[in-house]
């Protein structure tokens, strides 16, 4: 492994559980572990300047700074929600583009997709949920209308996070 690279152990089995009686033996299993190895990647960015230039427009190292800064956040956006330049695939999965669904999808069936991830084991109630949806996707969401309630409104009231980006 090069410098910076990591291996993380993962446990690849599940222990067996079981009731016993007071003094049974507890039923055990061989762990089985597999190390993942991640390799630290980079976003980086540059401008090159003269000197003379930064005598002239003093304020141009915070403009230039700041073009980098939002130049590399906007990479990093892209590296997390699609994996671009990494070969990944990103870290979250994308679900279907809903804009694209056209009819099929009204009101009750963007409450449906949400109500059907909470499956009480990850996800207790709407609010442990977290989501990050595209642009139309939300103007989508915001022309779905019960008793004069956008579909958008109501996901942002009972969902622990309801944002959009434009990388989706």
């Amino acid at each position: 492994m090069g410098p910076g690279a990591v291996q993380v152990p993962r446990v690849t089995t599940a222990p067996p559980a079981d009731t016993l009686a007071k003094d049974a033996a507890a039923p055990s299993t061989a762990a089985a572990i597999a190390l993942d190895s991640q390799t630290p990647k980079r976003i980086s960015g540059q401008f090159e300047i003269r000197v003379e230039d930064l005598a002239v427009y003093p304020a141009l190292e915070a403009v230039l700074g700041e073009s980098i800064r939002g130049a590399l956040s906007n990479e990093l956006d892209e590296e997390v929600f699609n994996g671009a330049a990494s070969g990944l695939n990103g870290l979250f999965t994308q679900a279907s583009d809903v804009a694209v669904a056209g009819s099929v999808e009204d009101y009750a069936t963007g409450v449906a997709r949400f109500a059907a991830l909470v499956d009480g084991s990850h996800a207790y109630s709407l609010s442990d949920l977290r989501c990050v949806v595209g642009p139309s996707t939300y103007a989508k969401y915001m022309g779905l209308m019960s008793s004069g309630i956008p579909l958008a409104d109501y996901l942002e009231s009972k969902l622990g996070s309801f944002r959009v980006s434009n990388r989706m």
